[in-house]
């Protein structure tokens, strides 16, 4: 037996072994939920236990690990409580200190602020109504809690009652003792007896069957209500969970929100940064067309300069061409006429001075007048030919250089063509950005409403769960009301039925009294035995339960550390 029990203490070693070992690794928060609520199972099924056993409801190890769970629960509660106001402040204080944000659409930025506004009330909103919910459930466990107790206690008081009553007849068939031996008893009073006996021994069988349906009873609405309360505590752990999860959503949805926020502002400045591109880039555009509108006059100018050079180049070559001839014409002219006129003079000098001699005075100067201005002509014609080349020729050198500032304008066009073609792409590629960025953001935003929708959803199935559970533990301890109502009645009409065959009965009474206190005690012990071996079995069995978790969580080795640390409790432990 002191094996057995000591085994019981395994459970709170492995508890004892998992708190210190799990924040070293990493235990997922179902197994640590699963460990935690299987052990205020086991310390709730022996508390009830010892109680139905006979043990003193009031031992230190029972009411303590009652009051550790009690107390463990309301840490919880409170400490959640405690987050959720704190994550509501943090709410209050980010939704407080949310600056706005100027975009270039303004419509657009209010219609998304009035919806993340929106998402934020409602998800206060959402969270205020679960932790009142919680806080009822919490209220409705602990009322729940407090009946199961009371029934316990009702039913305590009924099992003393029904001792007090037993050792009340057994002291009556005591006291006939004396009667007995002092006669001895005939054929008729041995038959009496025997009828009696027959009677007792059906009465007996009886106050077993009654005692083994009441502890039957007993134990049955002690299984559900522990079932039950394992049940709520459950759901109790799913809701924190949950919570927690819903906690942990929303400080990953703050997140999401402040890198939405942030997007919006840096959208916003890109925006801003491309509106200033846009207008430095649509000045330059004017600009640009402004000068490309000259520049398109200008190459209408330099294609009729490039025209009018190209007639000028002809007429300058034809010029030239007919200059050229003209003059080497009038040289070739000029040549003659010189040859001519010197032969004539080397021919003719006697026959010139015989006609000067014959010619009168006046003649002499006409013939001389004339052979002067013939070089004289000829020498002007030879000025005008080099004027007008020398013209030519100046008007070619500034039609060169007003082909070349054409060329340089030309270019200079071209350039500033290439450079607005450039800031349109580059316009072209910030608003096809933007768009993206725009396209982005509303795919968060339909997905954070989408994670809200499915969340509150889940959480109104888990409030009809809940109360579902509440409401199946308020019938399930009417049942038990009920049952110990007839188990009153049941347990009064047998001690009527008693007390009127007890003045017959005092004499068999009497003889068989120290029988029948063994076999009650026997019973009891089988009893008490029976339930301390139900109780080991299924602690093992939930033990070995957790042992597998436990392996299958962190391994073999934090197995082994629990099992030390049992061991160096006092646990026998058996692997």
């Amino acid at each position: 037996m002191q094996a057995q029990l000591s085994r019981i203490v395994v459970l709170t070693d492995a508890r004892a072994a998992a708190e210190p070992y799990g924040p070293q690794t990493a235990v997922s928060p179902d197994v640590k939920a699963e460990i935690a609520l299987a052990v205020e199972r086991l310390q709730f099924a022996t508390l009830l236990s010892l109680r139905a056993s006979g043990v003193d409801a009031g031992a230190p190890n029972a009411m303590g690990a009652y009051q550790d769970l009690i107390r463990m629960q309301d840490k919880q509660i409170h400490e959640l409580q405690q987050q959720v106001e704190d994550l509501t402040q943090q709410k209050a204080s980010q939704g407080g200190v949310e600056k706005e944000v100027p975009t270039a659409d303004q419509r657009l930025e209010k219609q998304l602020m009035e919806q993340l506004a929106a998402q934020h009330e409602q998800f206060e909103r959402e969270k205020a109504e679960l932790e009142d919910k919680i806080k009822s459930m919490s209220e409705s466990a602990l009322e729940m809690e407090t009946r199961v107790n009371g029934l316990t206690m009702a039913y305590e008081q009924l099992e003393r009652e029904y001792q007090q009553r037993e050792q009340e007849l057994a002291a009556a068939r005591s006291g006939a003792d004396g009667l007995q031996s002092s006669s001895i008893p005939s054929s008729a009073v041995t038959e009496q007896l025997a009828a009696l006996e027959t009677e007792l021994d059906a009465e007996r069988e009886t106050n077993r069957r009654l005692r083994n349906e009441a502890t039957a009873a007993k134990g049955g609405a002690a299984s559900q209500a522990l079932r039950e309360k394992g049940d709520a505590e459950l759901a109790n752990a799913r809701l924190m969970k949950q919570l927690e999860e819903l906690r942990v959503e929303s400080e990953r949805k703050d997140e999401q929100l402040a890198e939405c926020n942030q997007m919006l502002e840096t959208l916003t400045e890109g925006q801003t940064l491309v509106k200033n591109d846009n207008q430095r880039l649509k000045a330059q555009l004017a600009e640009a067309l402004s000068n490309s509108g000259q520049g398109g006059e200008a190459a209408e100018a330099e294609f009729k300069t490039m025209d009018d050079k190209e007639r000028l180049e002809h007429r300058i070559a034809e010029l030239e061409a007919a200059a050229r001839a003209a003059y080497e014409k009038d040289q070739e002219v000029l040549r003659q006429r010189i040859q001519e006129v010197e032969q004539a003079r080397r021919a003719s000098p006697p026959v010139s001075a015989a006609v000067d001699n014959a010619l009168p005075n006046s003649e002499v100067p006409t013939t001389e007048a004339t052979s002067s201005e013939e070089p004289r002509e000829v020498n002007t014609e030879d000025d005008r030919l080099k004027e007008l080349v020398t013209t030519q020729l100046e008007e070619l050198k500034e039609l060169r250089a007003l082909v070349v500032e054409m060329e340089s304008v030309a270019k200079e066009r071209e350039t500033k063509v290439q450079q607005a073609s450039f800031l349109q792409e580059l316009v072209a590629g910030y608003d096809v950005q933007s768009r993206r960025d725009k396209e982005k953001h509303d795919a968060t935003i339909r997905e954070l409403e989408d994670e809200l929708a499915r969340a509150f959803l889940e959480k109104k199935d888990v409030g009809r769960k809940s109360k579902a559970a509440v409401k199946e533990l308020e019938n399930e301890v009417a049942r038990l009301f009920l049952a110990k109502v007839e188990l009153e009645k049941e347990l009064a009409a047998h001690q009527r039925e008693e007390d009127a065959s007890q003045a017959e009965n005092g004499e068999f009474i009497s003889v068989n009294g120290s029988r029948r206190r063994s076999i009650a005690s026997d019973n009891s012990n089988d009893s008490t035995v029976d339930d301390l071996l139900v109780l080991v079995a299924s602690l093992e069995i939930q033990c070995s339960v957790l042992r597998e978790t436990l392996k299958a969580a962190q391994g073999e080795d934090a197995v082994a550390v629990a099992v030390e640390l049992s061991r160096q409790r006092g646990a026998v432990v058996s692997v």
